[in-house]
Order: C-alpha cells, then structure tokens, then sequence
C-alpha cells in the first residue's frame, strides 16, 4: 500500500510587459515552495492573462491531481473569488506569495 504525498503546483503567468519573465518568476516561486516545505511542485506556466496552462491547472484540481496551488499574486487577473468558489470544497488550497494568504 502506497502513501501518495500532495501534488504542489506552482502557477506563473505573464500578462503584461511590466512583470518578471516566467523565468524569473519560474526560479522564484520554486523557492518559495522550497521555503513553505514543498519539493518538486508541478509547474503550469503561461505567458497570457489566462491561457491553457490555467486551464490544465483547473482541470488537474477538478480530477483530483493537485490539492496545493502556490501562487505569485493570488491568481490575478482572473477572478480568483469566482475561480476559489469553483474549487472550494474540493480538497485544494491555495497560497499566494504577494497576498500573504492561504485558505484551505
């Protein structure tokens, strides 16, 4: 009998010219995954507002595959009310790095 551990996920996005590359955010938010005890998150990088690799996000939440989200700036620019309301009850939680909050 195997012990599943929780799949992380890191999401990053780049949706204007004015933020870090998804690089730059890449390699920031594996550190904080480092720090909040996480190790070997999976990664959904997109270089738009909220294109496919969000979608693949949600959908790998809705079938059970990620419980843990870590992200940059509590999902922005998307809705995240609406988007968290979708999820909620789902055995996921989300914890932003900029917004300082976690829910559960």
């Amino acid at each position: 009998m195997s012990t599943q551990k929780p799949k992380v996920a890191v999401y990053c996005r780049v949706a204007t010219a004015d933020q870090l590359s998804i690089e730059q955010q890449r390699q920031s938010m594996r550190q904080f995954a480092k720090e909040k005890g996480f190790e070997s998150p999976v990664e959904y990088l997109d270089n738009e507002q909220q294109g496919t690799a969000f979608e693949q996000l949600t959908a790998d939440i809705l079938n059970g595959k990620i419980q843990t989200v870590l992200d940059k700036d509590s999902l922005e620019p998307i809705d995240s009310r609406e988007w968290l309301e979708g999820v909620k009850g789902l055995d996921v939680s989300v914890i932003s790095k900029s917004e300082g909050y976690e829910t559960d």
